[in-house]
């Protein structure tokens, strides 16, 4: 309530459609006065919460926006709209009106799964792979069936000075450093 300037009124907009975010909130409860700020509440991903936040330039003016648009059906939901009596100035921080873009997870995950991996790192996934693979044969053979696994191959990256080595031997075809043990590049 510190720091109002006039005659501000808020209203809190709740249960609020996908589609309508800041900017077509402005613009929808422009018909009823001066909008002087929106926000709508917005999770770690940036979605939308599904509620938001609405000053008007004059409290009469909130509180029949509030009245009218109560209950009112848009985009097949029901808005719930309330007028806020007292509010706190922290309600629109800074940066409201900006709507930022979520954080590419995604792309980070891919970024860091297909990074090269290290000696340890591979000689790591290769002791939980073998693990994996002698429960696996202790399941079968506890089920009766006798089941040979093909064996891992596995080689280890080279440096710079033995990779240009490999490329000038003449006559030797080299085998692939790629290691057989995890084939798999995620694209999405």
């Amino acid at each position: 309530m510190s720091g109002r300037k006039g005659d501000e009124g808020v209203i809190y907009v709740g249960h609020l459609p996908h589609c309508f975010m800041e900017r077509p909130m402005r613009c929808f409860f422009s018909q009823f006065g001066k909008v002087l700020q929106v926000r709508v509440s917005r999770n770690k991903e940036q979605k939308s919460r599904g509620y938001g936040y609405v000053k008007f330039a004059s409290r009469a003016v909130a509180k029949i926006a509030a009245e009218t648009m109560n209950n009112y059906l848009m985009f097949n939901k029901i808005l719930k709209v309330s007028y806020l009596e007292t509010w706190n100035d922290n309600l629109f921080w800074h940066g409201c009106e900006y709507e930022r873009q979520p954080t590419p997870h995604r792309a980070i995950y891919r970024e860091e799964y297909n990074a090269p991996k290290n000696e340890e790192k591979w000689e790591a996934e290769m002791e939980t792979v073998k693990s994996a693979r002698l429960r696996t044969l202790g399941k079968l053979k506890d089920l009766g069936y006798e089941y040979e696994m093909p064996p891992l191959f596995y080689h280890a990256p080279m440096d710079g000075n033995e990779a240009e080595n490999a490329e000038n031997a003449e006559g030797n075809e080299t085998e692939s450093k790629q290691p057989y043990l995890c084939p798999s590049v995620i694209t999405y």
